[in-house]
């Protein structure tokens, strides 16, 4: 193994060990000191690659959004069937939920902090900015498709942009939480049909991949 790869193993080992403890007892509760502890390192070796319990949190919260991120861009480069790419994203979104699952309590974790951040607190901001991005994506799906025909043209993208992605993070809250209507494949399927239903113009010939969850107005 390279110095490099050493270096990067450790990185990772770190991570990990904080994600179990901010996992298990909270920011607020977790020290450094259990991080290395759970790494097997040193207190001083974890400050070799992170400079604060802050800052080692915010990597984790980067690292959780990252593959989201990057799988999402590459779905809207082809936006030469717009309603068929919405579908895509929403299908996407939905699998996700069993990321965000799995993560449980320290995506809670992470908005909490988030929230009681001033406006400019790096964790609070990477969240606006990662909210933002996501309204933009969409944003460029949905007035394609008005050029296209495919989405009605009276639709208000910035409202229905933020629409979709506040139900996408409630989605998430409830499946957390298992709070509410089991969030199953039953119910993430009418969810799918009553929003491109709401979206899709009733004149517009729909594509046969998303025939199914863009249905014709009766």
């Amino acid at each position: 193994m390279s110095d490099h790869e050493h270096l990067e193993a450790k990185r990772l080992a770190i991570l990990a060990a904080a994600a179990e403890a901010f996992d298990a007892h909270g920011y607020a509760a977790t020290t450094i000191d259990e991080v290395a502890a759970r790494a097997g390192i040193s207190k001083g070796s974890v400050y070799n690659y992170f400079r604060s319990k802050q800052e080692l949190f915010t990597q984790l919260f980067v690292d959780s959004i990252e593959p989201t991120e990057a799988d999402s861009e590459r779905m809207i480069e082809d936006l030469s069937a717009p309603a068929a790419t919405l579908a895509r994203l929403i299908g996407y979104w939905y699998r996700e939920l069993s990321r965000h699952q799995k993560l449980g309590r320290l995506t809670l974790e992470f908005w909490a902090n988030a929230a009681r951040q001033e406006e400019g607190g790096e964790l609070n901001r990477l969240l606006r900015q990662t909210h933002r991005r996501w309204v933009e994506r969409i944003k460029r799906i949905l007035a394609r498709g008005i050029e296209t025909g495919d989405f009605r043209a009276d639709l208000d993208l910035e409202r229905a942009a933020w629409t979709l992605v506040g139900q996408f993070d409630g989605l998430m809250l409830h499946r957390i939480m298992d709070i509410g209507m089991e969030v199953d494949e039953a119910l993430l399927a009418s969810l799918e049909t009553w929003i491109m239903t709401a979206l899709c113009c009733p004149d517009s010939p729909r594509p046969r991949e998303v025939s199914d969850v863009c249905p014709e107005e009766s």
